[in-house]
C-alpha cells in the first residue's frame, strides 16, 4: 500500500510503451523477444478468442488494487496486495494465478527486474475464477505503465 505519498498515480497508456516494457520483462527473465511477433495468431478452435500468441511465463508478481480515474490516473485502494504468479504472457496481457480472489476491476502489477528495478503495469482484469479453495486463476489486459517508480508499493 502506498503510505508515503499521494495516492493518485499517473500512467502512460501508449501501446508502444506497454509493448516495450513487456519485452523488457521477458528479456530480464531470459525469454526471447521473438515470442511477440507482429503476425496475427491463427485461431485453433472456434472458442479460442486470443488474437496474439501467448508464451508460458511463470514469475512472481504482486497485485495492488486500484480505481481507474480520468486522464490516465489511478487511485490506490486501501486493500492488501495479493501475491501471485504469472502463467503466460502476450504483448497485450497475461494470465495469472493467486491464492486470494482478485475481485477488483483494475490493478497495478509489480514485476521485479533483478537489479534493474521494478516495473509497475496497470492492468484491466478481464476475468477471474476460483479453481479450488485458495486457488484463483485470471487474466488481464495491460492498459498502461506507471510513469514514476513507486518503490513504496
Amino acid at each position: 500500500m502506498l503510505a508515503t505519498f499521494d495516492p493518485v498515480l499517473e500512467f502512460d497508456a501508449r501501446q508502444t510503451q506497454i509493448v516495450s516494457t513487456l519485452k523488457q520483462i521477458l528479456r530480464t527473465h531470459g525469454l526471447a523477444e521473438r515470442a511477440f511477433s507482429d503476425e496475427p495468431r491463427k485461431r485453433r478452435t472456434p472458442a479460442d478468442r486470443r488474437l496474439h500468441e501467448r508464451v508460458a511465463f511463470e514469475v512472481p508478481i504482486i497485485m495492488h488494487p486500484v480505481v481507474l480515474k480520468e486522464n490516465n490516473t489511478l487511485l490506490e485502494l486501501p486493500e492488501e496486495a495479493i501475491a501471485g504468479l504469472t502463467r503466460d504472457i502476450s504483448k497485450y496481457g497475461f494470465g495469472f494465478t493467486c491464492d486470494m480472489s482478485p475481485h477488483f476491476k483494475h490493478m497495478v502489477v509489480e514485476f521485479d527486474l533483478f537489479g534493474i528495478g521494478m516495473r509497475h503495469l496497470v492492468v484491466d482484469v478481464r476475468w477471474h475464477r476460483k479453481r479450488e479453495a485458495h486457488s484463483y486463476v485470471g487474466g488481464g489486459l495491460v492498459i498502461g505503465i506507471l510513469k514514476e517508480d513507486h518503490s513504496a508499493f
